[in-house]
This record gives C-alpha cells, sequence and structure tokens, in this order.
C-alpha cells in the first residue's frame, strides 16, 4: 500500500503540483495591492449597482436620500463598534481641515444623489457605459489637480477606446430619457471631483478608515436634511415595503453594502489612483451589462450598444496589460 501510495504521488501528484507552481509564478505578478484593490472596488461596486437598481426601480423605493442617510448612519456604527472593540486600532477623526472637508462631503454628496437619480432613468448596461466614461475625466483632474505625469500612449490608447465605446453603447438607447442622461454625465464630473480630492486627501497622510469614517459622519445630517427638504420621508409609504420580506432582505444588503462600497472607493483611490480605479471598473461592466440583460426587462440589446461594450472590454484589457504586465525592459 505504502508503495502504491508513493507511486501515484510520483504519477498523479507530481505533475499537478508542478503545473500549480507554473500557473502560480504566472499569476504572482498580478496579485499586487493595486490589482486586488481593484478587484475589490468592482466587486463591490458593481454588487451595489444592481442592488440600487432593484430596489429603486424594481420595488419603487425612489428616495435617494433616504437611502443614503441609512448607509452612512451603519457605516459610522460599524466603524465604531469595530474601533471598540479592537480590530480597528487607529483613534477614529474628522479631517483636520474644514474647508477640505466641506468640500470632501459637497462633493461626495452631488455625486452619489446624482448617480442614483441617473439609475433610476437608465437601465444598466448604458449606465454603465455612461460612468465609464469617467475615465477621461479622471485623466484630465489627476494632470491638472495632482499634477501627475500624462500616461503612456498604450493607456491614452485604452483610455480613448473605453471611452469611445461607452459614448457609442449609450447612442444606441431606445428609451432615451434627457433628465436621466443629464443627471448621468453630470454625475462624471462629480465622481471625478470626488475619486481625485479622496486620493489628494490620502497622499497627505490621512488614513483609508479616517476618510471613509469622516466622509460617513459629516454626510449623515447632510444626507438626513435633504430627505426632509425633498419631503422624501413625508412621502414615503412605509407599509408598502416593510412587509415585503425580500426587500428587506435587498435593502439590508444594500445599506451594510454602503460601508464596503465607500471603503473599497477609498482603498482603491489611494493605492491605485483615482484614474486606476475607474479605468479597471470597466472590467465590471462586463458582468453588470450580463446581469442587466439577463434580469431587468427594460434593456434593447442593439448593434451600438453590443459595438460599444465589446470596444470597452477590449479598451479594458490593453490598459490592464500596460499597466501590469511585468515589463521585461525595466528590470533590464
Amino acid at each position: 500500500i505504502h508503495q502504491f501510495s508513493v507511486t501515484m504521488a510520483n504519477v498523479e501528484i507530481g505533475p499537478i503540483i508542478t503545473s500549480y507552481n507554473k500557473y502560480r509564478d504566472l499569476i504572482a505578478p498580478y496579485m499586487t495591492n493595486e490589482c486586488l484593490s481593484g478587484i475589490f472596488f468592482m466587486v463591490t461596486s458593481g454588487g451595489m449597482t444592481l442592488l440600487n437598481k432593484t430596489v429603486i426601480s424594481v420595488y419603487g423605493f425612489n428616495y435617494p436620500n433616504i437611502i443614503m442617510t441609512m448607509q452612512m448612519l451603519v457605516t459610522v456604527f460599524i466603524f465604531r463598534l469595530l474601533w471598540l472593540i479592537g480590530i480597528i486600532t487607529q483613534e477614529l477623526h474628522l479631517l483636520k481641515d474644514d474647508k477640505q472637508s466641506i468640500c470632501f462631503v459637497a462633493i461626495y454628496y452631488l455625486h452619489t444623489i446624482l448617480s442614483l437619480n441617473a439609475l433610476h432613468g437608465l437601465n444598466i448596461p448604458i449606465y454603465g457605459a455612461i460612468k465609464r466614461c469617467s475615465s477621461l475625466m479622471n485623466l484630465i483632474l489627476s494632470v491638472a489637480i495632482l499634477k501627475k505625469s500624462v500616461p503612456g500612449w498604450r493607456r491614452l490608447a485604452a483610455i480613448f477606446m473605453i471611452t469611445g465605446g461607452c459614448i457609442m453603447a449609450g447612442s444606441g438607447d431606445l428609451h432615451f430619457d434627457l433628465k436621466a442622461y443629464t443627471f448621468g454625465f453630470t454625475s462624471i464630473v462629480a465622481q471625478g471631483l470626488y475619486m481625485t480630492l479622496a486620493e489628494k486627501l490620502a497622499n497627505q497622510g490621512n488614513s483609508i478608515i479616517n476618510l471613509t469614517y469622516s466622509c460617513a459622519l459629516t454626510s449623515f445630517p447632510l444626507f438626513f436634511y435633504m430627505a426632509y427638504i425633498f419631503e422624501e420621508f413625508q412621502t414615503l409609504e412605509w407599509e408598502n415595503f416593510i412587509y415585503n420580506k425580500l426587500f428587506i432582505v435587498m435593502f439590508t444588503g444594500l445599506t451594510l453594502g454602503g460601508t464596503l462600497l465607500s471603503l473599497s472607493l477609498m482603498l482603491s483611490s489611494k493605492i491605485n489612483s483615482a484614474l486606476a480605479t475607474s479605468l479597471l471598473g470597466s472590467f465590471k461592466t462586463v458582468a453588470q451589462t450580463i446581469c442587466g440583460f439577463l434580469f431587468f426587462p427594460d434593456v434593447v440589446p442593439t448593434l451600438p450598444i453590443v459595438s460599444g461594450i465589446t470596444i470597452n472590454i477590449v479598451g479594458s484589457f490593453i490598459y490592464t496589460h500596460s499597466k501590469y504586465q511585468p515589463e521585461k525592459k525595466r528590470k533590464q
């Protein structure tokens, strides 16, 4: 039996281990902090998009300020709880610069509210296509505000392919809604400003934890106040939702997911840069678009949509290859 086991190990297990080591060495250069933070952001962002669309459009809970009020409240509670039990060891505090804090919160508010209003009127593939146009905005802001150098020609080509594909996909929308498109394109500017400012604040020594906590704590009163101003609390008919068990599950996931999304966005903006975070999100668009076609009835696949998404995917692969592929010339 022992001899048989040794023989089987030499014949069966040996090639498996060799093959495993080969593929491990192949993918190891890609498993960097930048890549993992980008994947974390893509998963949380894609999941939150689907949950937001389901809650807002399918269940008709179109109360963006109430949604964000609950998300910020839960984020603050979770962070304080993690600090009390010792998982978060650093002291939680607000940003020291009041002007930067106010600007940061105001831009964050515009980004989230504009995005939620756009998602309500757009189908998921078109929404994702429009949001991907933020790549070009982040490129402009990273050079103008953060004084970064212009990326190489391969990355520039990828950016314009992604943006061009997004515009082409958006042009094939058979249910054009000017108001929703206005919200969508305006949210691109707010998203670019928000991510660039988050990167700048992180570079000034602010931790990811404190950026997320400070943003949630200071924006919570703003979302709550705006929910009252826009009469969301007054017009909400709670009895239409609180007895729907599936809605409660969806809304709970949406509320808890807001914490992960805020943290992943901050993390990716610091480790991966705002521009790279936006571009890596193009991979999320693929799965997000497939889910949109399969599970939401408001999507009609047209030639511009299919062609645009294809160009977007190709551009994403070009960018990712140029960013993460180990360059032998630099090692020499």
